[in-house]
C-alpha cells in the first residue's frame, strides 16, 4: 500500500489554514514532514488527518489537558 503525500497548500486545505500555518505546525513537532532534495514540504495525508482529528477534539474541550489550540 502506497503512503498517499500532500503538499502544504493541499494540506492546509484539510487543516483550514494557510500553507505557513501548516508549516508552523510542523516547525512546533505536532506534524511530521518529508523533505524533497529541492526542499519542498510534504506531509503524510495520515498524519494530517490524525492532526485534523485532534484539532477537533480540542475544539470541543476534549483534547489532553495543557495543550494550547493551534
Amino acid at each position: 500500500m502506497e503512503t498517499e503525500l500532500l503538499l502544504p497548500g493541499e494540506a492546509a486545505r484539510l487543516l483550514d489554514m494557510t500553507p505557513a500555518g501548516v508549516k508552523a505546525v510542523c516547525a512546533r513537532g505536532q506534524l511530521e514532514a518529508l523533505r524533497t532534495s529541492s526542499g519542498v514540504h510534504l506531509f503524510r495525508r495520515a498524519d494530517v488527518m490524525a492532526l485534523v482529528g485532534r484539532r477537533a477534539q480540542q475544539r470541543r474541550g476534549n483534547g489532553p489537558q495543557g495543550e494550547g489550540t493551534m
